[in-house]
């Protein structure tokens, strides 16, 4: 099988032997998508297992209104479909191309034998749906309690992870766009560019090209634990 076409990369498969991952690699239906492109809408009767090969993926849904609601971002290396895979109903989300990227789908059945063959594939999908509702659950904790601007800080944190050169501060790269952090909290682009201004003035954060450096975690996690009346941003 090419380097393009391998799962080599996927790391739910990682510890499968080269000749069964070679085998899934011939079953998989491969393709290339643009940048913006859909891959599957909400309510699509597809339950293929998807991965994500090469480049980046956007899980959304949109409101009654048309308002889009951004749930994840899958990377390379992840996978996506799940839920449509284990019971058999349509689509939850639509997923869309974040970046040129290259998808493998593996048939639901051939998923349901490989984890026959290997049951602790099993565990690791669960490991990754009972995060998936962990966050989920933090998520209505942020919208029931904290204002539009705490929301803002509580996505900052919860993208940010220590950053190497500086054990002490805390960053975000790729740096999501003010559209995406908004759809992800129900509150529209200029709110978060305003936080995300505030917070520069303060001294809190500052950017440097698509990173996020969170200068006082602190302070940060201070006013995110500050509870304030939810808004309607």
């Amino acid at each position: 099988m090419e380097a393009t076409h391998s799962l080599s990369v996927i790391e739910l498969l990682a510890g499968l032997p080269a000749p069964e991952l070679n085998a899934l690699e011939a079953r998989c239906h491969w393709r290339d998508y643009k940048a913006r492109q859909t891959i599957c809408e909400k309510d699509d009767d597809s339950a293929d297992l998807l991965f994500v090969v090469k480049g980046k993926v956007s899980i959304t849904s949109y409101s009654i209104t048309g308002k889009e609601i951004a749930f994840n971002e899958v990377e390379t290396g992840g996978y996506f479909g799940e839920l449509a895979m284990i019971d058999g109903r349509p689509r939850s989300a639509t997923v869309s191309a974040a970046s040129a990227c290259r998808i493998a789908a593996l048939p639901a059945a051939e998923v349901r034998q490989m984890i026959a063959r290997h049951p602790d594939l099993a565990w690791a999908m669960l490991e990754k749906l009972a995060r998936v509702i962990r966050a989920t659950n933090e998520r209505l904790v942020d919208f029931a309690t904290l204002s539009a601007q705490q929301r803002v800080v509580a996505e900052l944190l919860r993208l940010s992870r220590p950053d190497p050169g500086n054990l002490r501060i805390l960053s975000i790269y790729p740096l999501p766009t003010q559209a995406t952090l908004a759809s992800r909290i129900g509150a529209t682009r200029e709110t978060v560019a305003r936080v995300l201004s505030e917070l520069t003035r303060g001294g809190l954060i500052h950017r440097h090209g698509r990173i996020l450096y969170i200068d006082r975690p602190d302070r940060l996690k201070e006013l995110k634990d500050r509870l304030g009346q939810p808004t309607d941003a």
